[in-house]
């Protein structure tokens, strides 16, 4: 139990995941047998005497397994969006301090407990937290006078910005109150930037130091960015556990992995750590999979490569493969598909979100999956592509752009899934 506690935390978790297609539900991927969800809130729950978390209506019949978190479990009304309207629906009946947080911000611990530490130190009225970044990134830079933040300054173009720090979401207020008062001031702009725009206009009045996260932050906001908190859960296996598996003759296993009950591994394989396979998944002869997250009930066919991926429940593989890629629920692949993963020129691999491509940072990166997508035997999909849920791709196809929800492919000819049900 931490010694530092805060008089209310708000986990923000009612956002619409737009930029996360052609995944969804975000907060229940799961990483080492927990919805990420369950590791934020016993991230932030030692920390608070009392935690919230505001969901959208969507959310909540799927989340009601937190009944028995003993937490405060918040629906975001439909009319008020946005982070200052998730915050308005919690906050009208609290009283003292409070520490914001973003549900798909991930933090080290190390980083919680030294940002904490300096407010309950200091005489002052709240605190920012901001990574340093060398590169123009799309989001809310700090703007200071001396060591005291003064402005949130909301994507300002490159060239504009007004230091290297952009902001993190884990925002302490001394006074709660202070905050309702200004979110009811912002009330009439967009609700994309009514948090941002109620925090500038209290730093117009108060006292806010920055708070600079040394170990940094994984923020999940797109689908790629599975891969780096695979990794990041990936590297809290330490000691290798293996309960009730069988595993076949030849077969290497080097470095820590977790392997769920029930795992049958085929002979001559080699798995290399950190791993993580959950239960009743099979791998088999002569497979390779290496660095990777494996969800529940999961068929990696003989001949199958797996690196650095993300795999979720009920993926079906047969000679395949696999690298830096993330899929959903109960995918098919048929033989010799591949995932291409690499430019030939060596560049960052692109993206198109919202009809823009972006860049996404990685110089290697595969395909990503929706739920209940099936794909043809000897079909190529080059670096980066995304397909949406539900939808087929034919044999022998080269797939060189995002697929929508619900399409069938064949013979390059992209048309309606008639057996698409959402």
């Amino acid at each position: 139990m931490s010694s530092i506690k805060v008089d209310n935390i708000v986990i923000l978790a009612g956002g619409e995941s737009r930029r996360f297609w052609p995944l969804k539900d975000k907060l229940l991927f799961k990483f080492l047998g927990k919805e990420l969800v369950l590791h934020q809130i016993e991230m932030f729950k030692p920390f608070s005497k009392r935690l919230f978390l505001v969901i959208n209506k969507r959310l909540e019949e799927k989340l009601r397994f937190l009944k028995d978190q003993k937490i405060g479990l918040v629906v975001q009304p439909r009319k008020d969006k946005g982070q200052a309207g998730a915050l308005r629906c919690v906050i009208g009946n609290l009283k003292g301090e409070i520490l914001v947080v973003n549900a798909n911000d991930v933090f080290q611990k190390e980083d919680i407990v030294s940002f904490l530490r300096k407010v309950k130190r200091e005489d002052i009225d709240g605190q920012l937290a901001f990574v340093k970044v060398k590169n123009y990134f799309p989001g809310g830079y700090l703007k200071f006078e001396g060591d005291r933040v003064v402005e949130v300054v909301e994507k300002p173009g490159e060239g504009n910005v007004p230091s290297d720090c952009v902001r993190a979401v884990l925002d302490y207020f001394s006074d709660t109150k202070v905050l309702k008062q200004a979110l009811e001031r912002v009330k009439n702009f967009h609700f994309d930037e009514q948090y941002e725009r109620a925090i500038s206009l209290i730093l117009k009045e108060r006292c806010f130091k920055a708070y600079h996260l040394t170990s940094g932050f994984l923020t999940l906001k797109y689908p790629w960015h599975i891969l780096s908190l695979t990794q990041h859960f990936l590297e809290r296996v330490k000691k290798s556990r293996m309960e009730g598996i069988k595993i076949g003759k030849g077969t290497i296993i080097e470095g820590p992995v977790l392997i769920g009950k029930g795992v049958k591994i085929g002979s001559f394989c080699k798995l290399k750590g950190p791993l993580y396979i959950d239960k009743d998944s099979v791998v088999g002869d002569y497979s390779l999979i290496r660095e990777s997250h494996i969800g529940e009930s999961c068929i990696i066919g003989a001949h199958s490569e797996v690196a650095r991926s993300y795999l979720s429940y009920g993926v079906l593989l047969h000679r395949n493969y696999v690298g830096d890629s993330v899929f959903g629920k109960n995918i098919m692949l048929g033989a010799g598909v591949i995932t291409a993963n690499f430019r030939l020129d060596g560049r960052e691999i692109t993206s198109k979100v919202k009809e823009e491509k972006i860049s996404t940072g990685l110089l290697k990166l595969g395909a990503v999956l929706g739920d209940r997508v099936k794909i043809g035997s000897g079909t190529v999909l080059l670096p980066g592509v995304k397909i949406g849920e539900g939808s087929f791709i034919g044999p022998g196809e080269l797939v060189k752009e995002d697929i929508e929800e619900g399409k069938f492919v064949f013979q390059g000819k992209i048309v309606k899934n008639r057996m698409f049900e959402r």
